[in-house]
């Protein structure tokens, strides 16, 4: 199992949603204290993975946070500038994220909602943060490119010149 100095890192994503459970519990029980590190460091985080519901609700933890194994708010309070690297963590989940992007479907939604859980502990998201979204069972195995993206790609191809067309179509085939 993978180990950052003495917290391990999660191997699989069922490891990640029991994580991010847990992280939504110990929330849950710190509304209206303060000072507490989970809560403190709510507008410095950079990395969110969100977990979409079928009711389009979307619930968020860290990536320092819920890429770690049997993380607790006080592991995480003895563990946040000693032990635990966000960086390790994004390269551990890597394979069961997608990061959301502007003009993504439900984008506009995760982060209004983001903004809404961290106003809940009087906080707001960092401006740089990003929003991952944790994949599915079904959808890890293969991401695929937004939309958008492969439309633009196919309004490019109908510009080139056909022999172009076949370069590119050839290119594509050959990968």
């Amino acid at each position: 199992m993978p180990t950052t100095r003495g917290v391990r890192l999660v191997s699989n994503s069922d490891q990640v949603r029991a994580s991010h459970a847990t992280y939504q519990r110990e929330m849950t029980s710190l509304r209206g204290t303060s000072k507490r590190p989970l809560i403190d460091v709510m507008s410095y985080t950079l990395s969110w993975i969100a977990i979409h519901d079928n009711q389009g609700k979307y619930t968020f933890a860290p990536s320092k946070f819920a890429g770690y194994r049997d993380m607790t708010a006080e592991t995480y309070d003895r563990n946040y500038n000693k032990e635990m690297d966000g960086r390790e963590t994004e390269v551990a989940i890597k394979d069961w994220i997608r990061v959301m992007a502007k003009g993504d479907p439900g984008y506009d939604a995760a982060r209004d909602q983001l903004f809404d859980f961290c106003a809940k502990f009087g906080k707001k998201p960092n401006g740089r943060c990003r929003i991952s979204l944790l994949l599915d069972a079904d959808h890890q195995e293969e991401e695929k490119p937004p939309s958008r993206i492969v439309e633009l790609l196919v309004e490019v191809y109908k510009t080139l010149p056909a022999i172009q067309q076949r370069d590119l179509a050839r290119r594509i085939a050959s990968r």
